[in-house]
């Protein structure tokens, strides 16, 4: 899919809760229904210019599938970030000019979600002969508005070898590298989804905050039956109970698929000697995903850095700088982000019902005795 860019809109105002009024203002301002026929979304696509970034796959619609509607989902993104440039749904990396911010993987997640993606499967393409080097691939699919599936496969590695150009970017942080380490599959499959996820949708890696200020609204292919035809009646108690397959065919992938052989790590390129040892950059504000707009056979593996989340057993996930990842993992050993760390920004409504909070300092600690100890302060 692409995303259309609008005009500029007015500058948002500072501060997470007044952008995130703004934005729910501009919801509500919208006021989308499904659309049947293709002169009804023409009409919509012409009220939402300057007013939301649609994602749309094509620049003119001419065909929706019969007995189907158009649901312009919405989706809102929290463009704030704190001095360090972390922020929940976003984060400026170096990539970014100041005016810009990159959608991290909660606000991929969230468009992903409206855009009905499928995940149809994920699997290891290297032989696991070192712990250290990982090669997945994600096949995702979207259903396109007269029907049809369109699905991509995207493969990434992450090699994290003595040697690698990624371990040696990371040596400077070894909490983090050793960390980057322990859940290398985890980040490589989150790569790889990411990237199956902007090709499909057509994202952008980076946005401007005037056009993330505007809600997103995604196109999503719905049923559109009448209970009071029999025939279509069954239909949709076919799909309460799973036998929407009658009328709607198979979803991609569903077939097995050949596998290909496992290959082994190729081997780590070593890197040339420096006359004199260059000052270290300072920490990125946020681990950039790679932009795949083009697969460029002379990348050069220096030029992007890892991304590192929060490895709290909540499962939320959220993407925290190196110096974070070095703090939390020096304090409680293992990264934890500032909801998920044992201190005064901790979210109890979400670890309350965990047995542990799982930190290998403090293997015994509970949300409920973290609590405990914010309210003796």
């Amino acid at each position: 899919m692409r995303t259309m860019p609008c005009p500029a809109a007015e500058e948002p105002q500072k501060g997470s809760g007044a952008v995130s009024t703004q934005a729910m203002t501009r919801v509500q301002d919208l006021s989308l229904e499904p659309v049947e026929r293709i002169e009804e979304l023409r009409e919509q696509i012409q009220k939402l210019q300057g007013r939301a970034n649609l994602v749309c796959p094509v620049s003119t619609v001419d065909a929706i599938l019969k007995l189907h509607r158009l649901s312009l989902r919405v989706v809102t993104v929290d463009s704030t970030v704190d001095a360090k440039g972390n922020g929940r749904e976003v984060y400026k990396g170096n990539f970014c000019e100041a005016n810009e911010r990159a959608l991290g993987k909660v606000a991929l997640d969230k468009i992903d979600a409206a855009a009905g993606m499928q995940l149809l499967g994920r699997r290891r393409l290297d032989d696991n002969s070192h712990p250290w080097y990982c090669e997945i691939e994600v096949t995702k699919a979207l259903r396109d508005y007269d029907g049809t599936w369109r699905q991509t496969t995207k493969a990434k590695a992450v090699d994290l070898r003595e040697g690698s150009a990624a371990a040696e970017n990371l040596k400077k942080y070894p909490a983090v590298l050793a960390q980057a380490r322990s859940v290398i599959q985890e980040l490589t499959e989150t790569k790889a989804g990411l990237r199956a996820t902007r090709t499909l949708l057509s994202l952008r890696q980076k946005y401007t905050v005037e056009e993330l200020s505007r809600p997103f609204v995604v196109p999503k292919l719905v049923p559109n039956l009448d209970p009071s035809d029999p025939d279509q009646k069954q239909a949709l108690i076919g799909m309460a109970t799973g036998r929407e397959h009658a009328l709607f065919g198979p979803k991609p992938g569903e077939e097995v698929r050949e596998l290909r052989d496992v290959t082994p790590p190729p081997p780590v390129r070593p890197q040339p000697a420096q006359a004199s040892p260059a000052p270290p950059p300072p920490a990125p504000a946020q681990a950039a995903e790679e932009d795949d707009d083009f697969e460029m056979a002379d990348f050069n593996a220096k030029d992007e850095p890892g991304i590192i989340v929060c490895l709290c057993p909540c499962g939320d996930q959220m993407q925290v700088t190196e110096a974070v990842a070095q703090a939390t993992t020096d304090k409680v050993g293992a990264v934890r982000c500032s909801e998920c760390f044992p201190g005064k920004g901790f979210d109890y409504e979400r670890h309350k019902d965990l047995k542990t909070l799982k930190l290998p300092k403090f293997p015994d600690v509970t949300a409920d005795d973290v609590k405990a100890k914010a309210s003796k302060k």
